[in-house]
């Protein structure tokens, strides 16, 4: 695991193990209590079983409405539809954990009183079929979704001004719809009520914890750990 320190309260680790995740985990939460994990979904905690419908594929197409490049492998020319053959398929294909150490870490940390939050790029659109997912791979405890059992209590109803898209939060889960993920924790912890000290953040791509190390990197009264998650881009790297 790479160690990169770029100031005294932001540190940057890459791994593709979550049994690193556990370890940085116990050495850097002094108190849970006062502890935010922040996960990521896609390609974080959950993967698609197959490519069509990951987040590879979703980048492709993407890219290709972008550039214009390719267009006959489009699957659509028009990104709200782009985003609605998305759902569909969250709705279809069956995901998956990405690794089996995630859901016991998870329950251990939040035992210890440790706070979570689920941040996705996802739109709203998503979250029916993100809930199904989740509880399909049973991120839940008594029947109800660790997020939501173990989220944030804000102070009024969760709100970020300065994002062009409405961003959701529901049962433990915020929905940014591609707003910046640095920006939003900020946020975010302007508007809870409870006391963070530390926040762990977990991602698959490196554009979103830069973005959190470069929201957080000239405050002190905040640690700040970002974990770049690389398990599902070998993945997609050897295929």
């Amino acid at each position: 695991m790479l160690i990169h320190t770029s100031h005294a309260k932001v540190i940057n680790f890459k791994t593709d193990s979550f049994d690193n995740i556990i370890h940085v985990y116990k050495k850097t939460s002094h108190d849970p209590k006062t502890t935010l994990l922040v996960f990521d979904l896609d390609d974080t905690l959950i993967t698609m079983t197959q490519p069509l419908g990951s987040v590879g594929w979703w980048d492709w197409q993407t890219s290709l409405l972008k550039t214009g490049n390719d267009p006959d492998k489009l699957f659509t020319s028009d990104f709200n539809q782009l985003a609605r053959i998305q759902n569909i398929l969250f709705q279809l294909i069956k995901m998956e954990v990405t690794d089996e150490q995630a859901i016991p870490f998870i329950k251990m940390a939040v035992r210890e009183g440790a706070i979570i939050l689920g941040l996705t790029a996802r739109g709203k659109e998503h979250l029916s079929a993100t809930l199904m997912q989740l509880n399909d791979n049973k991120f839940t405890e008594n029947e109800d979704l660790l997020f939501k059992k173990h989220g944030l209590k804000f102070a009024d109803d969760f709100d970020c001004p300065q994002f062009t898209r409405k961003v959701v939060y529901e049962k433990g889960l915020i929905f940014l719809g591609g707003e910046d993920k640095g920006q939003a924790l900020s946020c975010i912890l302007a508007n809870i009520k409870q006391e963070i000290k530390t926040i762990i953040f977990v991602d698959d791509s490196s554009k979103n914890t830069q973005s959190v190390s470069n929201a957080f990197i000239n405050r002190q009264d905040i640690n700040v750990i970002t974990i770049l998650y690389t398990k599902e881009n070998k993945k997609e790297e050897k295929e």
